[in-house]
């Protein structure tokens, strides 16, 4: 009985764990070829974020904080949904767009969702080191846990790190664990951003 009753307590604090738990999956482009190379001709990218789990009546808001020679040098919020009950969160699931735009100079950031478009945040940009990307932090992994409360870094817009060999990479760069302030000891990468997210 003794035994039941541990294994009960256990399984019980297993589903209100799992029940806290949000599952984040993002996925990159859009499926019709076609307009896909439109969009990579003008330096568009179209990243979805797909959230799963204990959603329904939270809210959240989306940040974006520029980095410049390891420092933070500025942070603005891109979404807050906290501004109206119309972007509380209405189930255990959410999808949002990101879609960003550079040219030679120029960043260009706006949040999408169901029926809304964030402001559009626009942000100068220095592309000595090469082209700016957007990468995710995911890896090979098809999704993520987040907290549920805390600040997460959704992706980061950074140039590549270069090597001697006349060689670079940008997934070296967001998937390394580095925190962001030692990037450009680490990288030498002077510029970039973190677009960030939390659930209130």
């Amino acid at each position: 009985m003794k035994f039941l009753a541990f294994f009960l307590i256990v399984f019980s604090f297993s589903e209100i764990v799992a029940q806290k738990e949000i599952q984040m999956k993002l996925e990159s482009g859009i499926e019709n070829a076609a307009l896909q190379s439109i969009l990579m001709f003008e330096n568009i990218t179209f990243e979805t974020l797909k959230f799963e789990g204990q959603l329904k009546k939270r809210q959240y808001q989306v940040a974006i904080k520029e980095y410049k020679n390891g420092e933070l040098i500025g942070e603005e919020i891109l979404f807050d949904g906290t501004e109206s009950e119309y972007f509380r969160i209405k189930t255990d699931s959410l999808t949002l767009q990101m879609i960003t735009k550079t040219d030679h100079e120029n960043l260009y950031i706006q949040l999408t969702g169901n029926g809304f478009s964030s402001r559009k945040l626009h942000y100068k940009i220095f592309p000595e080191k090469g082209n700016y990307v957007v990468k995710d932090f995911l890896g090979a992994i098809d999704f993520k846990t987040v907290p549920s409360e805390n600040s997460f870094p959704i992706y980061g817009i950074i140039t590549p790190t270069l090597y001697k060999d006349g060689s670079s990479s940008y997934c070296a760069v967001a998937q390394s664990g580095v925190p962001p302030e030692k990037l450009v000891e680490k990288f030498d990468i002077p510029h970039y951003f973190l677009i960030q997210m939390r659930f209130l």
